[in-house]
């Protein structure tokens, strides 16, 4: 290594104080850039929204102000959303997606992952079908739809053998999560564990004002 002394500014006239010092490369070698501590993606990911109720429109407009995510489709189930903007129905303004009501279109449209959020639970296996052909058609699923898939072995491990049929054939990945049960009964804990020296016992309790939710069949079917 070298070094060239680099005046003290602004100088300093009370004092000798030795010059300071830079160390600079020998010529030849390559220099060690800083780098960013996110790297620039390489390609935009391309997500498709399934279902446009009280968790999917929240999902819309997350996706909707990432630069890295592209939305490429979206399916409801009322007739009165088919065919209008997907911003329109989520009340984000026009995003230029038109939505549909066909699983037909979805499935053949090319995407990266589909963000699979309807009311599973009054149907998990018809949800679990639906999830598996949209693994085995090449898209990643993320799912809040079935409480169950976040931890698959707890519906029984056929189940379990028919996601990994469906992410075998398409060479997928299939990623349940939630609120509670997903994060706050597990992520949540985990992480805040860090701050303390002993755990003896770990209550999680679940609250929630149901007054504006505007689901009856979740509430009263």
């Amino acid at each position: 290594l070298t070094t060239t002394p680099i005046p003290h500014w602004p100088p300093d006239h009370s004092s000798n104080t030795s010059p300071k010092f830079r160390v600079r490369p020998l010529r030849g070698r390559r220099r060690r850039c800083n780098r960013r501590p996110y790297r620039k993606l390489l390609s935009i990911l391309r997500v498709i929204q399934w279902a446009t109720g009280s968790v999917g429109r929240h999902a819309v407009a997350a996706v909707h102000e990432r630069p890295d995510l592209e939305l490429v489709g979206a399916l409801v189930y009322s007739d009165a959303k088919a065919g209008r903007d997907v911003g329109d129905v989520c009340g984000i303004g026009p995003v230029g997606v038109t939505v549909t009501t066909d699983p037909d279109e979805i499935v053949a449209l090319d995407a990266d992952c589909v963000l699979y959020m309807p009311q599973g639970e009054m149907n998990a296996m018809g949800a679990l079908d639906d999830i598996c052909r949209l693994l085995a058609s090449g898209k990643n699923v993320v799912s809040t739809a079935v409480t169950g898939l976040i931890y698959p072995l707890s519906l029984g491990a056929k189940v379990v053998d028919k996601l990994l049929a469906a992410c075998g054939s398409g060479q997928t990945s299939f990623h349940a999560t939630g609120i509670e049960p997903g994060w706050a009964a597990e992520v949540l804990p985990l992480t805040m564990s860090g701050l303390f020296q002993r755990i003896d016992s770990l209550l999680v309790q679940e609250l929630m004002d149901y007054t504006t939710y505007d689901s009856a069949d979740m509430l009263f079917d």
